[in-house]
């Protein structure tokens, strides 16, 4: 244990007057009597009395110390009872955090294991959420108070973005490079070495547009080229179709037949004299 200001520990010896001022004798005061019916009291109030008497009632002097030793505590500013752990706290919410299974989706999943890990901080320990999607980024600087940590994990949406872990495990390292006793923990589906994962694993359907853009033709006036890209983040294979529209007209269909991890990409060039 270490204390901010371990001189008021000194003041610890105040406890030795009150000892002193409890047991010390009280001398009886001078009584007149008019009959020799009182003497016998008047005796027993002068007789001595021993150290044990004077602490008959030992509860009150434990009281006094006891709030002595309260009162020294907190003016030596007591720094930490145990070993406090910072830990940095990654959630994956990329694209393939999206898919669902059982009516929910993994970054659902992923946000009830971020709130177990914060409901299971102790009373010192801190904590920093970072979110995975590119770009990485700190959605809640180290804090202990676990009502701002789950604010933030709840504040987490999902999106379109890859998840970019290695440049988010670098720089939760940074984050906690100055502190003794730091962990990086990983809530997602996807592996990370030197880190605590905690993996959102099973079968889910999660096929999604990772690139979209349009651009008019440098050479035909009325030309138009279009960059498309899909990808399959689910775990089985997957067949399905990207339709193209243009103000609510299909132009384009494409069958696509995608493996699990599968990225399909294309570049087409259409015409249209107005735009849309």
């Amino acid at each position: 244990m270490s204390f901010a200001a371990p001189w008021a520990l000194l003041f610890a010896f105040a406890a030795v007057p009150v000892v002193v001022l409890y047991i010390l004798k009280v001398r009886p005061r001078r009584v007149a009597v008019p009959t020799l019916l009182f003497w016998g009291q008047v005796f027993d109030d002068t007789r001595p009395r021993s150290v044990w008497r004077r602490l008959r009632h030992w509860v009150s002097l434990l009281l006094q110390i006891y709030f002595l030793a309260l009162l020294v505590f907190a003016l030596a500013r007591p720094q930490q009872i145990f070993d406090a752990r910072h830990i940095v706290l990654i959630i994956d919410n990329g694209a393939s955090m999206s898919g669902r299974r059982a009516g929910e989706t993994r970054l659902d999943e992923a946000k009830r294991r971020a709130i177990a890990a914060i409901d299971g901080l102790r009373f010192f320990d801190s904590m920093t959420i970072m979110t995975a999607a590119d770009p990485p980024r700190v959605v809640c600087p180290m804090t202990g108070r676990q009502r701002t940590l789950r604010d933030a994990v709840a504040a987490i949406d999902p999106t379109t973005a890859p998840a970019r872990i290695e440049q988010s495990i670098a720089v939760a390292r940074r984050i906690v490079e100055a502190e003794d006793s730091a962990s990086i923990m990983l809530i997602g589906d996807q592996p990370a070495d030197g880190v605590t994962v905690i993996p959102i694993t099973g079968d889910t359907n999660n096929v999604a547009i990772t690139r979209f853009a349009v651009r008019r033709s440098l050479i035909d006036p009325v030309g138009y080229t279009i960059l498309a890209e899909a990808r399959n983040f689910g775990s089985a294979p997957i067949d399905c179709r990207v339709e193209l529209a243009l103000d609510g007209n299909i132009i384009d269909v494409f069958a696509l037949s995608l493996t699990p991890d599968e990225t399909w990409s294309h570049v087409m060039d259409y015409t249209a004299a107005q735009g849309g």
